[in-house]
């Protein structure tokens, strides 16, 4: 009985740490950055994702000193995972005042996902010059099937379980 004791302690220390380190650690992101005309474009977006989490994706715009009253509009589209919000999303920018967009990403579903930004300008008469396009490449991953969430709470559960079992043993030993 005691193998057994031991055997199931370590499974229930492999599972937490597993879980609540999957769960918790940093994904990696990918930065571009991009000097126009009128300001330098910064754009962050996740590399990988976990399966179920929300990701976030921004566009820093920084005017050039001097540079009057502007405006961009930035869209981000990535087929097979939430964008919110969708569709085109439009600042302006007084001179000096940097502004950034966000987007949230989700991924329902594991995989590789392709998508991309279009960051345009918006002159006065309310015409648009394409400043850019940045292809994207999302990876939505899960340990077993199991997201993001669901082993953050796992590996809790099971340290929790463990830590109980190890002072109840402890403590009659004493």
């Amino acid at each position: 009985m005691r193998n057994a004791t031991k055997v199931a302690a370590c499974a229930l220390a492999l599972i937490g740490v597993a879980g609540v380190l999957w769960g918790f650690w940093p994904l990696p992101k990918r930065t571009w950055h991009s000097t126009f005309a009128a300001a330098d474009v910064t754009l962050r977006v996740p590399q990988t994702m976990r399966l179920g989490d929300v990701a976030t994706a921004t566009v820093q715009f920084a005017p050039h000193e001097g540079t009057p009253l502007v405006r961009f509009e930035a869209q981000l589209v990535a087929n097979g995972l939430v964008v919110d919000p969708e569709g085109a999303v439009s600042v302006t920018l007084a001179s000096d005042q940097p502004a950034t967009l966000t987007w949230r990403l989700k991924g329902d579903a594991t995989g590789v996902f392709v998508g991309a930004l279009w960051v345009y300008e918006i002159l006065p008469d309310g015409s648009r010059i394409a400043l850019g396009s940045y292809p994207l490449h999302f990876r939505v991953q899960s340990v077993l099937g199991v997201s993001g969430r669901v082993a953050r709470w796992l590996g809790v559960f099971a340290l929790t379980l463990l830590g109980f079992w190890l002072l109840s043993v402890y403590s009659s030993r004493f």
